[in-house]
C-alpha cells in the first residue's frame, strides 16, 4: 500500500527533494492515510 502511493506520487516530485525534505515525507503520510481510507 504504501508503495502504491510513493509510486503514484514521486512522478509528480523532485525524487531527490521528496527524499530530503521533511514536508515532502509528511505528505506521503497523508497519503497513505488517503489509500488507507480508501
Amino acid at each position: 500500500m504504501l508503495l502504491i502511493t510513493l509510486l503514484s506520487h514521486v512522478p509528480q516530485e523532485d525524487l531527490p527533494k521528496s527524499i530530503t525534505s521533511g514536508p515532502d515525507n509528511l505528505d506521503y503520510f497523508f497519503h497513505f492515510a488517503e489509500y488507507s481510507i480508501l
